[in-house]
């Protein structure tokens, strides 16, 4: 958004990047969902006893918040 702002002036060149940034945010949202519906399908596959399908699911989870920090979404952050 701030970019968007300090474009305002052209218009073409503004477009063009506030959806860039747009898509780059939907980019990062279907990497972790879909790494974490891949995890939970393999687990339910699996045919595992429910303790270890928590085990799992903590650690997908666990893995799902290493990928959001290191991708640098912060918490509170708008597409």
């Amino acid at each position: 958004m701030k970019v968007y702002r300090e474009l305002a002036v052209n218009g073409k060149c503004t477009l063009v990047i506030w959806m860039r940034e747009n898509n780059k945010s939907i980019i990062k949202r279907a990497l972790w969902g879909g790494v974490f519906l891949i995890g939970l399908g393999i687990i339910f596959l699996a045919d595992l006893p429910w303790e270890s399908i928590l085990i799992l699911l903590g650690a997908i989870i666990l893995l799902d918040g290493l990928i959001r920090y290191y991708l640098g979404e912060k918490r509170g952050e708008r597409p």
